[in-house]
């Protein structure tokens, strides 16, 4: 999806791999009497994004020298994953070589913060002069601003920037159908889908697909000559224990408050009868995840191997096979009954590093400097419009501002009835950013904390384990649940400082 009636022209390749704009006087300060910063600084941008996403951030960095003449923003293109950004900054505060700004996952800057690189953003949200007033503020999604609170000790240490969340993905021909058994005889409906129950998925559902399928397999509705088939696919394992714990309300991890140290929680009899549950809906093929089979559940979507395929809003492409275009359905995570609706938040947002200067104090010019540049990034204006939607529309992020999902060139641009039928990727991100505007009042986010990952890769491998186990061998026992509980939270443990 790209950001349509807007301009788009793309910088030269060079200005997209590394973008630094000096003003014309170079290092001398340009008098400029509406201009807060007025001496020159230079900070820099550390990211992961590919060339288009960088010719916006450049955009960005050509209107912010209009703004503040006197700053001359770096930057650099970083290639790798997110991890080894985030291990590549580590390394460098021991030679003082390292960003201003990185768009890195909230357990990074918990790593940041413990070796007190970055800095409470709060005096700089709230300043009266160069802060967000109070409409800008109350325009943010409360939870992406709630998540840069999640650290171990009181403070905003990061903003949001590229959220995403978890969706559902369907053939809506396949689903949308009358299934014996279920609601009353008549078609399955998008509302049914929506306000779907995990009770209701695995006690009513599930069952009516497989049966119908065992009775009907000349009709192909699910592949299940092969060996790894299920009614749903999920993509992040990690995820999947995270918003279950979540969603019932059982203990997942914590921080205490009085001594900054975080605590793997997930030990607990609710979870391990979850993951025992889940270890008997993947021996009915009810359940497969990526952890389980190697593969991610949109390659066994596209192959009619899974119904539905959970993975993230900004990730529509992987569960497109443009060859045989469908009719994609997008519907919420189902959630737990009699509970509040819960999907877990995540993508990266923006860490603020600090710096020294050659007098060792902190270089609060670059740090000023860094804020004033974000800020412009999410709430600054252009002729098109915030950058910020800009920015969601040209990656299919979540809009960080809520005005945003009511503009007229949000519901122009995910307007679904512009396009083919078989235009499927770009009628699956509309339907996306329908039931993404529902969603901002359901995000939850965990604590980071120095170890905090750890715990994420064990829960992954914890419930990988489970539902693998349980595909090929039925209902886990209790000394074996409790075996892969205890075996996860004594490794987790090793790296909670």
């Amino acid at each position: 999806m790209k950001f349509r009636g807007k301009s788009l022209v793309l910088l030269p390749l060079s200005l997209m791999m590394l973008a630094s704009c000096g003003g014309p006087e170079g290092d001398n300060p340009i008098n400029d009497e509406n201009a807060i910063i007025k001496n020159s600084v230079s900070i820099e941008l550390k990211t992961t994004a590919g060339k288009q996403n960088l010719a916006v951030i450049n955009r960005y960095v050509e209107s912010f020298k209009k703004v503040e003449p006197n700053v001359n923003i770096t930057v650099t293109q970083y290639s790798g994953d997110y991890s080894s950004l985030a291990q590549n900054i580590l390394d460098g505060f021991s030679v003082g070589n390292y960003p201003d700004l990185a768009m890195v996952y909230p357990d990074a800057v918990a790593d940041f913060i413990k070796y007190a690189k970055c800095y409470n953003l709060d005096p700089y949200i709230n300043n009266a002069t160069y802060g967000w007033s109070e409409e800008e503020l109350a325009d943010i999604v409360p939870a992406f601003l709630e998540e840069g609170k999640e650290y171990i000790i009181p403070g905003t240490y990061s903003l949001p920037f590229s959220k995403s969340t978890e969706v559902v993905y369907y053939n809506k021909d396949v689903i949308l159908r009358a299934w014996p058994g279920i609601n009353n005889g008549n078609p399955i409906t998008e509302n049914y889908l929506n306000n779907l129950t995990w009770e209701e998925f695995w006690g009513e559902l599930c069952p009516a697909i497989m049966k119908y399928v065992a009775e009907h397999p000349e009709e192909g509705i699910l592949d299940t000559t092969q060996p790894d088939y299920a009614i749903m696919g999920y993509d992040s394992d990690a995820n999947f224990f995270i918003t279950l714990a979540e969603q019932y309300g059982y203990d997942y991890t914590s921080v205490d408050q009085n001594t900054g140290k975080g605590s793997a929680d997930f030990v607990n009899d609710g979870m391990k009868g979850l993951i025992k549950d889940l270890s008997t809906y993947a021996n009915k093929h009810y359940i497969l995840t990526q952890k389980s089979t190697g593969k991610r559940a949109n390659d066994y979507f596209k192959t009619n191997q899974v119904l539905f395929s959970v993975g993230s809003t900004a990730g529509a492409t992987y569960q497109v096979d443009t060859a045989n275009p469908i009719d994609m359905g997008i519907m919420k995570l189902p959630h737990a009954e009699g509970k509040d609706e819960k999907v877990i938040l995540q993508g990266p947002s923006m860490a603020f590093l600090s710096h020294q200067k050659n007098d060792g104090k902190i270089d609060t010019d670059r740090q000023l400097a860094s804020w004033l540049f974000y800020k412009h990034m999410i709430t600054g204006k252009t002729e098109s419009g915030y950058n910020a939607a800009e920015w969601s529309f040209q990656t299919n992020y979540l809009p960080v501002l809520r005005s945003i999902y009511e503009s007229d060139d949000y519901k122009e641009i995910y307007d679904e009835s512009q396009y083919s039928e078989n235009s499927t990727y770009e009628i699956a991100c509309c339907r996306i950013a329908e039931l993404a505007a529902d969603l901002n009042d359901s995000y939850f986010t965990s604590p980071a904390f120095p170890g905090s990952n750890s715990c994420r890769d064990e829960v992954d491998t914890l419930l990988g384990t489970a539902v693998k186990e349980g595909t090929s061998g039925g209902t886990l026992s209790d000394s074996r649940i409790n075996e892969l509980f205890n075996t996860a939270f004594t490794n987790a443990s090793k790296d909670i400082k």
